[in-house]
């Protein structure tokens, strides 16, 4: 997860072979509010609050967009935190990466 690039890469191996698969747009927290390190998805739940798709992690999680103003997404940073993606970005990942899957943040 690039902060400075406001995107997501996912990639897929082990012990330093690694392939990136995916690539997503993502608005990320203001005044430096999105943790920055490694951590692992804690936990998958299909509505949070009202925030979809959300997997949680270090306090913080992906979601699906909540509400209008979509088009911002991946130009600058917009949330509390959390990272915000497209439904169909969160969707993919949600259905694809299990609990436990590593989260790194610079």
């Amino acid at each position: 997860m690039s902060l400075d690039k406001q995107r997501v890469n996912v990639f897929k191996g082990s012990n330093k072979k690694w392939k990136l698969v995916k690539v997503f747009k993502c608005t990320t927290g203001r005044d430096n509010s999105t943790p920055i390190g490694n951590f692992t998805i804690k936990s998958k739940v299909p509505n949070y609050n009202g925030l979809a798709y959300y997997m949680a992690f270090s306090g913080s999680g992906f979601h699906r967009w909540p509400g209008a103003g979509i088009s911002s997404i991946g130009t600058h940073t917009q949330s509390h935190g959390c990272i915000r993606m497209t439904e169909k970005d969160v969707v993919w990942m949600y259905n694809t990466l299990p609990v436990g899957t590593r989260v790194w943040i610079y």
